[in-house]
């Protein structure tokens, strides 16, 4: 018996065939629509047969073929979209379906700087009869050449001359400049896009002059660009401008397959990608030849057997274009199952190499006949030494289950499923199962299960802050494994998600409302299910209250208004606001405490004519304050302090300036009662004081005083008023003087005559003098009631000009 093995490809072209003549029959055609690298595109079916199943073929330019199934509507019409990661290599493709064929372009994406690449052939120029080139290799995300690109190579002193040897990149992407110069010093090249208006991240110096010697041992194979992005470079003199640097400064190669792949399936193609890397950094500028091998002998490689020397292995080579790697696509196969190694070395320089490690799983799908292992799943991690293997299999057959701590049996039941337990060797770290038939007709793929009994390991558990604060937010961060199925801490009762990556874990909650010392308990767990805790002890202490900020203060009449804003940081139950005169900060003459956590409270019956200083603090539900007074505010409450004195027949009004009010002047009105202020004076608005005159002694008047602004506006509300007695009009006698002696006599001096005085009337006082008394207090009288007339009459004069100049 003769069996007939047929690829994946065979059979799509074998369906393709099958389905030509449905195809053919009808006119079919068949276009895709260009597009950019990595973007995916379109294709589209017209004139076939409608309602028909159909294959799709898209030839990649690197030889690659995807197939893709389709159907037609009743039209005869399909379009399918071809993924993104088909279209990832610039060029021509083409797409097939049946005996019709169309082509589509993949042109490059946008210069990547990180695949991208400027390269000196020297880093040195002796003088200005020297010169060097500089070429810059312009490649998209995808590695693609992006050509026709015009780009500027930018000097960094004006001395330095770059002279581009084309208008724009080539088909590889690369643009030449020669570079001359006659300054000393060192030149910082960086190309600039012309069409987008955007500086790569790239750049290369070059020393001219005296600080050109030995300048090699300055370079660095990857400089440094923008964002310390690496920016390859030749560091060696070659007039090439490119070197073979794989002894010099290449010290390992890393292979991965795509995605990042660590299990292939056995016969089956799968692509790799190398690198030549120095440390951790890649290294642009490796050419040179790798020999590949591997662990199985079987294995396909490149270009193997070209060797005869050595017929085992293959041979990849790094080209100038490649950058220091290289994409292989689908050139490897790995023929025995289990773990398998491919490793690459350098020709030259064998020391140089790299490995990577592979899991080759038995290929191919599960069809009648065969066993299939349902749970546990392939690669799945246990806890535990025991499991229930779960399957199908050929009914009521008698299975075998092998890898355990001892050979199992079993049996399917008439629908095929079996459970058999199997116990696991605790001492082990990962077993392979399968299940066959007893009599070995039947086998089932291997599982393999790692066994996993050991707890997440917890390196360390931090509060921040180390102490807290009542009611203040904190954050604990717990290091531990990676990938953890879950992660919680618990205070006080309650249970705080633990969120993070790559084995870091945090979570922010609010400390206690209370001092205290208090436990902290982070519990995490992995996939399989185990379990660890670890027990933190975190002291909270008195949370310190904020200051109060943007304290502002207004003069009200009578009254100052405060505003502040309200803390929310913090439980604040009440505000504490200080008082003392701007004159003497430091002695705070008033308290006074807000009834609940407001943002405003009014000041009223404070002393007027002062200015004064408002500062807050602060206070919780326990009565702690806050320790710092906020920024004072600065303000006087509005309104007049009238005071009176008296005198023999006027009075002395004093008050205090309103210098936050520019007035016109002071409306003053006076009389016997307060009701009846009869008289009024315009009194100047600077005055703080004055006399009120011609008064009548022992009369008590009341007195107005009304302050008016400049626009003419009575300030009714800062109306001041007080009453006096004016004092009675009295005879003050002067100080006694007795009669001179000298006037008198003295004993000694002759007698004079003695001469009697003249006749007094009885009343003592002669009647023309009388008379004369008489009219000259008339006449004083008369005077005095004029010049009251007089007066308000100008006072009402001047009132009324007032009131027409500022009313009309």
């Amino acid at each position: 018996m003769v069996k007939l093995k047929l690829s994946a490809a065979a059979l799509a072209v074998l369906a393709v065939q099958m389905a030509v003549p449905t195809a053919m029959a009808s006119g079919c055609s068949v276009s895709a629509l260009d597009t950019v690298a990595g973007l995916g595109t379109e294709v589209y079916l017209k004139g076939c047969a409608s309602l028909a199943g159909f294959e799709i073929s898209v030839k990649q330019p690197d030889g690659p073929q995807y197939p893709q199934s389709v159907t037609t509507d009743s039209n005869g019409e399909a379009s399918t979209l071809i993924p993104s990661k088909y279209t990832e290599t610039a060029g021509k493709y083409e797409v097939m379906a049946g005996s019709s064929s169309a082509f589509f372009t993949v042109i490059a994406d946008r210069a990547d700087d990180a695949h991208s690449n400027l390269i000196a052939s020297a880093y040195s120029l002796s003088g200005p009869d020297d010169s060097l080139t500089v070429t810059i290799i312009l490649r998209d995300r995808y590695d693609n050449p992006v050509s026709g690109r015009p780009i500027a190579l930018v000097t960094s002193r004006f001395g330095d001359e770059a002279v581009p040897q084309a208008k724009q990149t080539d088909d590889l992407g690369r643009l030449i400049w020669q570079v001359r110069s006659g300054e000393p010093g060192v030149m910082s090249l960086i190309p600039y896009d012309i069409l987008s208006g955007r500086q790569l991240k790239l750049k290369v110096q070059i020393t001219v002059g005296s600080y050109a010697a030995n300048s090699w041992l300055r370079g660095s194979l990857t400089g440094q660009g923008q964002g310390n992005e690496p920016v390859a470079a030749s560091i060696t003199a070659d007039s090439a401008g490119f070197s073979d640097l794989s002894g010099a400064a290449v010290d390992h190669f890393e292979l991965e397959l795509p995605q990042g792949q660590t299990e292939v399936n056995a016969n089956d193609l799968f692509s790799m990608n190398i690198r030549a890397m120095r440390g951790d950094e890649f290294v642009r500028a490796y050419v040179g030849t790798l020999i590949v091998k591997s662990s199985d002998p079987d294995a396909e490689l490149p270009k193997k057997g070209e060797d005869p020397k050595s017929p085992a292995t293959g041979r990849i080579d790094i080209r100038d274009i490649d950058q220091g790697q290289r994409k292989v696509a689908l050139a490897f196969v790995l023929r025995k199952e289990g773990e398998q190694t491919i490793e690459v070395y350098d020709k030259d320089v064998p020391s140089i190499s790299g490995k990577v490690t592979l899991f080759v799983k038995r290929s191919g799908a599960l069809s009648g006949g065969r066993i299939q292992i349902l749970s546990p799943k392939d690669r799945s991690r246990i806890r535990g030494d025991k499991i229930v293997l779960q399957g199908k299999a050929p009914s009521l057959v008698n299975l075998v289950v092998k890898g355990g701590k001892e050979q199992v049996t079993g049996e399917s039941d008439s629908e095929g499923v079996f459970r058999i337990p199997v116990e696991l060797n605790p001492e082990d770290r990962e077993v392979t199962i399968f299940v066959s038939s007893e009599n070995n007709s039947y086998e089932s793929q291997p599982v393999h299960i790692i066994i996993d009994n050991d707890p997440p390991k917890i390196d360390s558990m931090v509060m921040d802050p180390e102490a807290g604060k009542a009611g203040n937010p904190a954050e604990l961060t717990v290091k531990s494994e990676p990938e953890l199925a879950s992660a919680s801490v618990n205070l006080e009762g309650t249970d705080y998600k633990l969120s993070g990556s790559g084995g870091i874990y945090t979570a922010t909650f609010a400390a206690p409302a209370k001092e205290g010392s208090f436990d902290v308990t982070a519990t995490l767990a992995d996939s399989v299910g185990n379990t660890s805790s670890m027990l933190l002890k975190w002291d909270v202490k008195p949370a310190l209250l904020p200051v109060v900020q943007n304290v502002k203060a207004e003069g009200k009449p009578r009254e100052v208004q405060l505003t502040w804003q309200h803390i929310v940081a913090a439980p604040v139950s009440q505000y504490r606001i200080y008082i003392a005169k701007d004159s003497d900060p430091k002695n705070f003459i008033y308290s006074v405490t807000t009834l609940t956590a407001v943002s405003s409270a009014v000041i009223k019956d404070l002393p007027l004519g002062e200015t004064y200083q408002f500062s807050l603090t602060a206070l919780n539900s326990d009565g702690l304050e806050s320790p710092e007074k906020s920024k004072p505010a600065v303000a006087s409450p509005l309104g007049i302090t009238l005071k009176a004195k008296s005198g023999n027949d006027s009075v002395l009004l004093e008050w205090n300036p309103l210098p936050s009010l520019p007035l016109d002047h002071y409306r003053l009105r006076f009389g016997p009662g307060p009701e009846n202020l009869s008289e009024s004076r315009a009194v100047d608005g600077e005055a703080v004081s004055f006399v009120v005159h011609d008064l009548i002694g022992g009369t008590t008047y009341w007195f107005s005083l009304t302050p008016v602004t400049v626009t003419g506006k009575i300030m009714e509300e800062l109306t001041a008023s007080v009453s006096a007695t004016v004092g009675a009009a009295v005879f003050v006698p002067g100080i006694f003087e007795p009669v001179p002696s000298e006037l008198i006599g003295h004993p000694g001096a002759p007698a004079e005559p003695v001469i009697p005085p003249p006749a007094t009337p009885s009343s003592g006082i002669s009647s023309i003098i009388t008379i004369a008394l008489v009219m000259i207090t008339f006449l004083i009288g008369l005077m005095h009631w004029r010049r009251i007339v007089t007066e308000r009459r100008l006072a009402a004069d001047f009132f009324d000009l007032m009131s027409r100049k500022y009313h009309s």
